[in-house]
């Protein structure tokens, strides 16, 4: 990866004193706020609920999506998109290489399960169809055992 595109993958939501109210997340997201509101209204009716807190490892704000205390997938906000972080073991992630998802997923999905006991899945949702791919993980995550 180059390192143009480094800086685009770096959670933009760093001040540990703004807390990632709707306000908030509609001036950092301008356009793609509508896809955040779009997930947040399907993990609704899946019974899952966000849980953002400052993390003073990464120095930033990222959101747990839990179902009681599970966590099912990471949520942070970048300059590019919402970025979904979802973990496996190495036993379910070749579930996600039978879904009808985007090839480059699949693709880092393999690459990072290398060497790795909870290989994850990292997707960053710019557009309704990248949105639609991380419905089918988190579904595919929850199904899972």
């Amino acid at each position: 990866m180059e390192n143009s595109n480094k800086r685009l993958e770096k959670n933009v939501l760093i001040n540990p004193m703004e807390e990632p109210k709707d306000n908030v997340l509609e001036n950092t997201l301008g356009e793609k706020y509508k896809l955040y509101i779009g997930f947040m209204g399907k993990i609704n009716k899946m019974d899952l609920f966000p849980e953002w807190n400052y993390y003073n490892d990464t120095k930033s704000w990222l959101c747990r999506i839990l179902r009681k205390k599970k966590n099912y997938c990471w949520l942070s906000i970048l300059h590019s998109g919402i970025k979904l972080t979802f973990y496996f073991t190495k036993e379910t992630i070749s579930g996600i290489y039978k879904m009808d998802i985007n090839e480059k997923i699949k693709d880092m999905a393999k690459e990072n399960e290398i060497g790795r006991k909870n290989p994850p899945v990292h997707l960053v949702v710019k557009n309704k169809n990248d949105l639609n791919d991380a419905l089918k993980i988190l579904e595919y995550r929850i199904n899972v055992k």
